[in-house]
């Protein structure tokens, strides 16, 4: 859909007028990610609206993309977790582990989410002979324990080998870094790179260490646009049959009982993205 099209639909975007559309067009903004990778400080300035209103055509934006790439998207894969007892329950509950799915794990540190990551991505890439985009944010991707699982399953040298080459780790210690790998990702599958076609599972452990230094009343808005801008990066990898899995740390909520409140805020934006707690 044409962007001027798209932006007039979002209930915040439709306020602009011709000339504020057509400063956009002037200053090379012409696509729904132009305008998301342009600052809100550069569009604030240029369209003379408050920055919150640039926060929301954008976060309006991504929400009407999703809906859109939904309908168009690839037929789903289920894939499963390979983990029995958790397939069972997401069968019973009707949300098997599928293309396109997007998973949130949360829980108290040490409570083996990185290891969960480990183990599905294992079983992802032996199970169905694809490759693993493995984004290491806290730079303690550990070889020894991806060996240790392999060495418990007792799988002959040529299986584990194969395992182990279709798991790419990349570090991304900052939320630009992170960024920057998903949009190349995204970049090569569009241009049907190989490599990337084979890519049908993105890990990303974790989102805190990119994220969590925002802190403060002052940096919450900024904090929610970086995490919009990754939520619409994820949405459009998942859009194209990608599934994700991100790693996040929760603590207890100080208004409810028995509720978990998460250090980092991933906006959601499909009833099938699902929220798993550890422990």
């Amino acid at each position: 859909m044409d962007f001027r099209n798209m932006i007039s639909q979002t209930p915040t975007g439709k306020q602009l007028s011709e000339y504020q559309l057509n400063l956009l067009s002037k200053n090379n903004i012409e696509t729904l990610f132009d305008f998301h990778e342009t600052t809100e400080k550069k569009l604030h300035e240029l369209l003379a609206i408050p920055k919150e209103s640039v926060l929301e055509i954008k976060k309006e934006l991504a929400e009407l993309w999703l809906r859109q790439s939904q309908e168009e998207g690839p037929p789903e894969v289920e894939y499963g977790t390979g983990i029995e007892e958790l397939d069972k329950l997401l069968d019973f509950v009707d949300q098997p582990f599928k293309s396109g799915r997007i998973w949130e794990l949360c829980g108290h540190p040490g409570t083996g989410k990185t290891l969960f990551m480990y183990t599905l991505a294992l079983n992802f890439v032996w199970k169905h002979s694809q490759q693993v985009l493995f984004i290491d944010t806290k730079s303690d991707f550990s070889c020894k324990r991806i060996q240790d699982l392999l060495l418990a399953r007792n799988w002959d040298a040529a299986t584990c080998e194969r395992v182990m080459r279709a798991i790419h780790v990349v570090q991304a210690p900052t939320d630009t870094v992170l960024i920057d790998v998903l949009k190349t990702l995204d970049e090569q599958v569009t241009a049907q790179v190989d490599e990337a076609l084979k890519t049908k599972l993105v890990v990303i452990d974790s989102l805190v260490p990119c994220y969590v230094h925002y802190r403060g009343d002052e940096m919450f808005k900024v904090r929610q646009a970086l995490l919009t801008e990754l939520a619409c990066r994820i949405h459009r990898l998942a859009a194209r049959g990608l599934a994700s899995v991100i790693g996040n740390v929760s603590f207890p909520s100080e208004d409810k009982d028995d509720c978990m409140d998460v250090s980092v805020d991933f906006p959601t934006q499909n009833k099938q993205d699902q929220r798993l707690n550890c422990g």
